[in-house]
């Protein structure tokens, strides 16, 4: 094989990586064992692009690999540590720390989370502390 051919395969692999073995071989006229040969001794990959295994996705707290590709958290502490929520006050704006199951309670009930009762009266009155 001449010198040109393996570098058309490698120029082929490196400009398509989506072409398959078989479609870069059909253009050169040569198998598609012996552009796998030259594509290993190129350390190039033998896969196309299509065929490449999508990495998992990370964890949206710690950033770590997610076991299942449907899932946004590793585990249930990065999910939910220590089964408490931080929720926003709807009036003031100060940050609240919640347990998961109040939360939801509470978000069942009404639209807005408030952190005392001065804020939701003063929400319902119109008079919002800023």
């Amino acid at each position: 094989m001449t010198t040109g051919r393996r570098t058309r395969v490698v120029e082929l692999r490196t400009h398509h990586p989506h072409m398959t073995l078989r479609e870069i071989g059909e253009e050169l006229g040569i198998t598609r064992e012996r552009v796998r040969q030259i594509l290993v001794t190129e350390n190039l990959e033998t896969r196309s692009s299509a065929r490449m295994p999508m990495p998992m996705p990370a964890c949206k707290r710690c950033g770590n690999p997610v076991p299942y590709r449907k899932r946004i958290f590793c585990s249930r502490m990065c999910h939910r540590p220590n089964g408490r929520i931080i929720v926003i006050c709807h009036s003031c704006g100060k940050a609240i720390s919640l347990m998961t199951s109040i939360y939801k309670s509470r978000h069942a009930r009404a639209a807005h989370i408030h952190c005392s009762r001065t804020c939701r009266d003063n929400t319902r009155r119109g008079h919002p502390i800023k």
